[in-house]
């Protein structure tokens, strides 16, 4: 039954996201609030701290790449797939675009799972050098984060950086 009802609420909410992504674009804010869960607000905190301390210019929230993220993070969550290919083939750039973010100049994604708090994660990434040059690439200017959780407890977490969509 527990199964059911986790599986049920990860159908609503991506039914949820869906209604959102279509409904346009959110505004930004530069501190990680203004509408940026908490989950994306820890970790555009700590990316930013990160920057700061590369003296890279910080990042600011983008509810379209929010969307495009927290999709993303469901999508393997309900797969229980770490991957950066959608399970209906998408990749980062198509599934930003559908989720508002368009005229970008620049994109990336990282990807993690089995992480269960902000901490942990970025700690992770920051220690892949793939994923780091991802969060101190200067090139990008805006950030979206998301996470969701599978049936089995396992949480799955998504970033996407971008540059000159919109937001």
């Amino acid at each position: 039954m527990h199964r059911l009802l986790r599986r049920l609420t990860l159908i609503v909410a991506s039914l949820a996201l869906l209604a959102i992504a279509t409904a346009g674009c959110g505004a930004q804010s530069s501190a990680g609030g203004g509408g940026a869960s908490p989950a994306s607000g820890a970790l555009l905190a700590q990316i930013n701290a990160q920057r700061a301390a590369a003296q890279v210019p910080g990042l600011s929230w983008c509810a379209s790449l929010e969307r495009s993220a927290q999709g993303h993070a469901d999508d393997q969550a309900i797969h229980n797939t770490m991957t950066h290919v959608g399970s209906d083939g998408s990749t980062v750039g198509m599934r930003d675009e559908r989720a508002g973010y368009n005229g970008w100049t620049a994109i990336g994604e990282n990807v993690a799972y089995g992480a269960a708090t902000a901490d942990q994660v970025m700690a992770l990434w920051m220690n892949s050098p793939d994923h780091r040059a991802n969060i101190l690439n200067s090139a990008y200017t805006h950030f979206g984060g998301g996470i969701s959780w599978a049936v089995n407890g396992t949480p799955y977490w998504t970033q996407d950086f971008g540059t000159s969509g919109s937001c």
